[in-house]
């Protein structure tokens, strides 16, 4: 489907995170960071070009199941993907946003 998501991205140094909000549905919301955090495992890829992190958090003992976010915004191409997997199903999405300069640093 077709749908409008609002992306917050933050950096301050220690932190990269990623806040993509559906504005379809809540379900469908992704969030991604690297700082660690109790019960949670960060992966991050990026470099100079994109933002690559996963966030996952495993099954716990109760009933809650675990889950993975990914998110990547390239920037030389101006694409986003973004992935959440939960026990068998997977929501994917992607999406453009402005190409940039990449002589200009804006994360």
């Amino acid at each position: 489907e077709k749908g409008v998501a609002l992306i917050e991205i933050s950096d301050n140094g220690t932190n990269k995170h990623i806040f993509i909000n559906s504005a379809l549905e809540s379900l469908n919301n992704i969030n991604v960071a690297t700082k660690v955090i109790s019960g949670y495992r960060s992966t991050d890829n990026s470099d100079k070009n994109k933002w690559d992190i996963t966030t996952t958090k495993e099954k716990s003992s109760g009933n809650q199941a675990g889950y993975s976010h990914h998110v990547i915004i390239d920037r030389n191409s101006g694409n986003v993907i973004a992935t959440r997997s939960f026990s068998n199903f997977l929501i994917s999405s992607s999406g453009n946003c402005e190409k940039i300069n990449t002589s200009v640093k804006k994360f």
